[in-house]
Formats: structure tokens, sequence, C-alpha cells
């Protein structure tokens, strides 16, 4: 039960982070605001967007390996990573007075499946 959690939960984050693709993928600028980053200093947001682009590509390219691999350390060590990133922007924007529900979100989801994943990693669980 615990290992196909274990892959649900990798699956999950595949989604989120296609999703993060697919909303920056045409144009990184408006996509980055639909996601509620703030816009950098100079012109507009300056390389942000095709800097975030390119981090959620790689990601997504580390959520799809995790999934294929799906072994509950993998799983929860990708996601403690990529869920500190998302607590991280949500308490700089929240304390920046701006909005932050998308990034809290996703910090509340990574959180949730790195429970998962970890339950399942010490308790061994495999296929």
């Amino acid at each position: 039960m615990l290992y196909g959690l274990t892959l649900g939960a990798a699956a999950v984050g595949v989604l989120i982070t296609a999703y993060l693709v697919a909303v920056c993928w045409g144009d990184p600028v408006d996509g980055l605001r639909r996601l509620q980053h703030e816009p950098g200093k100079g012109d507009g947001m300056g390389m942000l967007p095709k800097v975030m682009l390119g981090r959620y590509i790689g990601f997504l390219i580390m959520a799809v390996g995790a999934l294929l691999v799906a072994t509950p350390a993998i799983v929860f060590i990708l996601t403690v990573g990529l869920t500190f990133m998302a607590w991280y922007d949500t308490i700089l924007y929240r304390r920046a007075g701006l909005p932050y529900d998308r990034h809290a979100m996703a910090a509340g989801a990574g959180t949730l499946i790195s429970l998962i994943s970890g339950i399942a990693w010490i308790y061994g669980a495999a296929a």
C-alpha cells in the first residue's frame, strides 16, 4: 500500500511540475505572472522568465525520474528539496505583502508528498 501511495505521490509531482512548464512554455513572462512571481527590476522581468522556465523543465525531468525509479527514498529526497523552495517562496512573498496562495498550495502538496514518501521509506515499502 505504501509503495502505491509513493507512486501516486510521485505522479502528482510530475503533474505539478508539468503544469509549471505548460503555463510558462509559450510566454514565460505571462506564465510567471499567472504563477504569482513578482517582476524583477529593469526591463520588465529581465531574465527571470527564461531562467524559471529552464528551472521548471529541470524540475519536471527530476520528477519524471523519481516516478520512473519510484523508490520512496528518491521521491522523498526530491520532494523535500522542491517543497523547501515552495515554502521559502511562500514566506518571501507573504512578507513582501504579495499574493502567495499558489506557492502555499504547492508547498502544502509537496509537504503531503514528502510525508507519504518519507513514511514509505521509513517502513521499507517495496514493489
